[in-house]
């Protein structure tokens, strides 16, 4: 009896090396920094010059962080950002939950 050979998709192939793997996951968190920041101005109907004000940086921080060009803001930066759209940082470390605040 025959076996076939499993193929991989493009993806699997693609993920299949550790670094294209890691390059994949740092993109992606980008990508959902990205998206929490649209969703949250949305939902509190903040502009992106008050928000930026707000935080006290530049509208053009906010504007990047929102198309995904910036992706290393300090993390003052994303604590302000964070606290302005009320949202609350926390990490969860085993059975321990720390809460960052500013």
């Amino acid at each position: 009896m025959k076996t076939s050979k499993k193929f991989k998709s493009d993806f699997e192939e693609f993920v299949s090396s550790p670094k294209r793997k890691k390059l994949l996951d740092k993109k992606y968190q980008e990508l959902c920094l990205t998206e929490f920041v649209l969703s949250l101005m949305e939902e509190e109907a903040i502009s992106v010059r008050a928000l930026a004000k707000e935080i006290g940086v530049s509208p053009t921080v906010i504007q990047d962080i929102r198309s995904n060009k910036h992706s290393n803001i300090t993390l003052s930066t994303f604590f302000g950002l964070t606290s302005a759209l009320g949202a609350t940082i926390k990490l969860e470390i085993g059975d321990k939950i720390i809460t960052l605040t500013e």
